[in-house]
């Protein structure tokens, strides 16, 4: 499940943002925490609103390296008050040099972090930086923090990426369960801007980078309640959220004769896309030999394969193809229609048929 989250803005009254938060069908805020406090106000000063107003928050502490390990009993004093259970450190390191070595202080201290809360059922996220803090930002420290430290969660700042290829690679390390969504000039350094004043590119992050994700979305932009407004509705029709484009329209059939050619053309379309950039000419071949219209066919009529098709009016969106009627062989969805509700209506409807089928 996705749910959508904005900035409690500190140059806003809190209640203020609690109502714009509710009037918009955002599920949390988030509020920035540092060693001046809560939204760059002495913690007392906020606590008893967050607190009176109950609306659900997450707090973005932003520390130095070497102010983490003093802020430790202050976080877990104040989440514990205000009935929080998740918490996102946010590393940077201005107090000295970022060498070689300061991924392994920083790992040390995260492990002091989560030996603190994790018992106290309060799960920690790590966000990775841009250039402008270069501490976590790279692959090689992602292996070492997670490696250090497996119990932490991975928050993903998209606008913190130096490209669509460094992005795969950070996720590759680790899935991470919340994401940080602003845009960005990919040529400055580190920008949060409204979507659609930079160019990042969010239909191929979520298509080749994300594709599925479920968790939680926080759209770090300040500029204006109109430009958090726009980011929510264009994410609600990118993932295909929004009521304007319901599961419905899809419809779901079995394969029928003469339609092998169109699911072995949409199936190798997204395999080359997707799949194949991972794989050796030699599996490639072979993947493509076993999609082949005759082998289709013959894979149908030996009784032991069982396609369902999934239509978008007349378009073939997805499909997938059970053997024996327990082991997926095929299941593909084209980039368009991608989303993890197509694919388990995919798995169900399969099933069912496979059960009224006798092959289950």
């Amino acid at each position: 499940m996705i749910e959508f989250g904005c900035l409690a803005r500190y140059f806003n009254n809190y209640r203020d943002e609690v109502i714009f938060a509710k009037d918009n069908s955002f599920g949390f805020l988030q509020i920035w925490y540092d060693k001046k406090g809560l939204n760059l106000k002495p913690i007392e000063e906020l606590f008893q609103v967050i607190l009176d107003e109950g609306f659900p928050a997450i707090i973005h502490a932003v520390l130095d390296i070497n102010e983490i390990p003093d802020h430790i009993t202050i976080l877990k004093e104040l989440l514990i008050k205000l009935g929080h259970k998740q918490l996102i450190i946010h590393p940077i390191c201005k107090s000295e040099p970022i060498t070689d070595k300061i991924i392994h202080k920083l790992a040390y201290n995260m492990q002091k972090v989560v030996e603190q809360l994790n018992p106290c059922d309060i799960t920690v996220f790590i966000e990775n930086n841009s250039k402008l803090d270069p501490i976590f930002t790279s692959p090689e420290e992602l292996k070492i923090m997670f490696s250090c430290v497996p119990e932490l969660e991975f928050l993903l700042d998209i606008a913190h990426m130096d490209s669509i290829e460094h992005l795969k690679e950070l996720v590759s390390v680790k899935i991470p369960e919340m994401l940080h969504v602003a845009d960005r000039r990919l040529e400055e350094i580190h920008e949060h801007l409204p979507i659609g004043k930079g160019n990042i590119d969010f239909r191929k992050v979520f298509n080749n980078v994300l594709p599925g994700f479920e968790g939680k979305i926080v759209f770090e932009i300040i500029q204006s309640d109109e430009d958090i407004i726009a980011a929510k509705k264009y994410f609600e029709d990118l993932l295909c959220l929004s009521r304007r484009m319901p599961m419905k329209c899809f419809t779901y059939s079995e394969m029928k004769t003469g339609q092998e050619q169109m699911v072995s053309d949409m199936v190798w379309e997204v395999f080359e896309e997707f799949v194949a950039p991972g794989y050796l000419p030699e599996g490639i071949e072979t993947f493509r030999c076993f999609i082949q219209v005759d082998e289709l066919i013959k894979a149908t009529e030996s009784g032991k394969f069982f396609t369902i098709c999934c239509w978008d009016e007349w378009t073939l969106a997805g499909s997938i193809t059970k053997r024996d009627g327990n082991h997926i062989s095929l299941l593909f969805v084209k980039k368009d229609s991608i989303n993890r509700e197509l694919q388990k209506n995919c798995l169900t409807k399969h099933s069912k048929n496979a059960m009224n089928s006798n092959l289950i």
